[in-house]
């Protein structure tokens, strides 16, 4: 493909350990390398926050990047 028009938000809390946060950052480099024009993408690692306890933050952060246009 040589373009993907999507908004991506990727998430994960701090205290889900180096391997969730790594396995994010990963899908975020493989998606940014690829170079797609059309392509908005976020990654936000909530520090101080395990798995089900960042659920609030990042469903107000991905409305809130949906809303702006960003």
């Amino acid at each position: 493909h040589q373009d993907l028009k999507a908004s991506v938000f990727l998430t994960a809390g701090e205290l889900e350990g180096e391997s969730m946060i790594s396995q994010v950052k990963k899908m975020g480099e493989r998606l940014s390398s690829r170079g797609y024009p059309g392509l908005k993408l976020d990654i936000q690692v909530f520090q101080n926050e395990d798995h089900r306890s960042c659920i609030g933050a990042a469903y107000m952060r991905a409305f809130h990047l949906l809303c702006t246009g960003r």
